[in-house]
């Protein structure tokens, strides 16, 4: 039975199993060491001496990249290699927390699938809240309108070979 890490490999494989890359910034915000077999689609080497604001979409990559974002991570879409738009949920400590800013490491996971599924899941929902919508609120509101006298003109839409599509 093997308890603990036996070594830098053991670690090392724990980190990538919990991050696409992890990262570390210098003193002036730019890359200073990536790891990872493929951080933003980039050979880790390319990054070295960017700053992560380069491939931000919009601004606040440096605020994130220099440790100070929430603790439990911040989304930040960034271009990947073939200018693709990624989302990562980058994490990072300051390499001196409470003193001058000499730089700061984390991970960052690309979550952009999940952001794709999260979006399709609302989109899912709001055309259900249309479809319950159209099938109880509408009718009720135009038996309604029928109960007080009011005149209501329904329109048929027709199809090409005269079927009805449906009432309007």
């Amino acid at each position: 039975v093997r308890i603990g890490f036996q070594g830098v490999n053991d670690l090392l494989d724990l980190i990538d199993a919990a991050a696409d890359f992890t990262w570390e910034v210098d003193a002036e915000g730019k890359f200073s060491f990536v790891s990872g077999p493929l951080a933003l689609g980039y050979v880790p080497g390319d990054l070295i001496g960017r700053a992560p604001q380069d491939f931000a979409l919009a601004d606040g990559a440096d605020i994130i990249f220099n440790g100070s974002g929430p603790h439990g991570g911040a989304e930040l879409w960034m271009r990947d290699a073939t200018e693709r738009p990624v989302c990562l949920l980058v994490q990072g400590q300051p390499l001196t927390p409470g003193g001058p800013f000499r730089g700061a490491r984390g991970l960052a996971r690309d979550i952009t699938a999940q952001k794709a599924r999260e979006a399709e899941l609302a989109e899912a929902r709001h055309r259900e809240r249309l479809v319950v919508h159209e099938r109880l609120v509408q009718p009720a509101r135009l038996a309604g309108r029928q109960h007080r006298g009011e005149q209501i003109e329904v329109a048929t839409l027709q199809a090409g070979a005269g079927g009805q599509i449906g009432d309007i």
